[in-house]
């Protein structure tokens, strides 16, 4: 059988009529030949199609599988049979067979697949199809120019349903890390309450976050009124609580180095510190002890380093974890300094603390503090008026501690 176009009304002649130009009766100008041979071609096509992504595409190489030949073939049904339809009617929008595409894209997205499997199922499409109707239409001696048309139409029909699988994909992940984020809030505060182990577990695979063995936790000072920048470019490896005043990123301490490096970009000029890597089920510690870096960071006793590691850190922030109880010791122990001008007691403070870490002589002492020899030997004699036996007692550990924990605040000019 010889495919033809009909003839011209003014010269009688066979001419092809232009791809996509429609007479005047409205009908799209393709020979209605094109599209019965496409029709008849649509359940051969549908099963040579199944067969090569069965075998290619890993998901679906089990053919005892009735439930996946479904999902397979009713697409591919759909597309063949669109396109028919495109041959008859013309190029135009049909929202059920876009509808059905997005679909497909937003299943996979729901069970977790990436798009390349539908990408690859995409492009045995095109390539099955053309081939068959390519050699079909050589069989009919189609004209090269209605052939080349065809080709452009068919190629143009399954970028379509490529592009309406994608929207389906993109819209569903989309709300999975919008419930995702819901869901993380929850895990952030059972995280950070010492919440039961299986209570996290439960929160974790809720959100999709793979629970670590052990995690780091990042507090960046973000003070009230300071504008939140977004934290989108963050990995969702980590967990995030945007607040003020303190902002807390969890994440597990084997991503905690490539992590860092995106908050230092997100939160650009903001102090950070980091906590030791400690068990998930103490990720309350964690934070506790970073949230406490970056106070006692803006009391001026640990440096004003843009990332302070808690680590570097421990005797300071062991010193000052609780307030309270060493605002008692200095009540009890340190009385008779608090009682003296500013001034003096910082460098009698000085003094004993030196004398109290290394026991050296004055001379000795002196050098280190860079004063006279007797100035050293004065400020002695005060300080055993004042503390008496107590600098050389077993409770001269107490006064060292109280000592070390008070200077570095009493230098800043806080007074406890």
């Amino acid at each position: 059988m010889i495919v033809t176009l009909q003839p011209s009304a003014r010269t009688g002649t066979r001419v092809e009529a232009p791809l996509g130009q429609r007479s005047g009766s409205g009908a799209f100008a393709l020979p209605p030949e094109i599209a019965r041979v496409a029709r008849s071609l649509t359940e051969p096509l549908t099963d040579q199609m199944t067969g090569v992504i069965q075998d290619r595409i890993s998901p679906f190489r089990n053919r005892h599988r009735e439930d996946l030949l479904a999902i397979l073939q009713e697409p591919i049904r759909a597309g063949i049979t669109s396109f028919i339809e495109i041959l008859e009617n013309g190029p135009g929008r049909r929202p059920d067979i876009e509808a059905l595409f997005q679909d497909v894209g937003r299943q996979e997205a729901l069970h977790g697949n990436s798009l390349e499997n539908l990408r690859a199922i995409m492009l045995i499409a095109a390539r099955s199809s053309w081939h068959v109707i390519h050699r079909r239409c050589r069989e009919l001696q189609v004209p090269d120019g209605v052939l080349g048309r065809l080709g452009d139409l068919l190629f143009a029909h399954i970028d379509n349903l490529e592009r309406q699988i994608s929207i389906g994909y993109l819209g569903a992940q989309s709300e999975l890390q919008q419930d995702a984020a819901r869901w993380r809030g929850p895990l952030i505060a059972a995280l950070l309450s010492g919440a039961q182990s299986a209570n996290l577990e439960e929160l974790a695979a809720s959100t999709g976050w793979r629970l670590p063995q052990s995690v780091q936790v990042i507090a960046v000072g973000t003070p009230a009124g300071a504008d939140l920048p977004d934290v989108a470019g963050l990995p969702d490896t980590a967990l995030v609580q945007v607040d003020q005043p303190v902002t807390t990123v969890i994440t597990a301490a084997s991503h905690a180095q490539g992590v860092l490096t995106r908050v230092r970009a997100a939160f650009a000029g903001l102090p950070v510190a980091v906590s030791w890597s400690v068990s998930v089920h103490d990720t309350a510690d964690g934070a506790r002890w970073a949230s406490r870096a970056l106070e006692l960071r803006e009391l001026g006793v640990l440096p004003a380093d843009p990332v302070l590691q808690c680590s570097d850190h421990v005797a300071t922030l062991w010193l000052h974890a609780e307030p309270l109880l060493r605002q008692l010791v200095i009540e009890r122990h340190l009385a008779p300094l608090m009682r003296e001008p500013e001034r003096s007691r910082q460098v009698l403070s000085e003094t004993l603390l030196l004398y109290l870490e290394t026991h050296g002589s004055a001379p000795a002492l002196a050098e280190q503090l860079d004063v006279h020899p007797q100035t050293v030997r004065y400020r002695l004699r005060r300080l055993r008026e004042m503390f008496g036996d107590l600098i050389d007692s077993s409770e001269s550990l107490t006064l060292l501690l109280a000592l070390r924990s008070s200077l570095a605040l009493w230098r800043a000019g806080h007074e406890d």
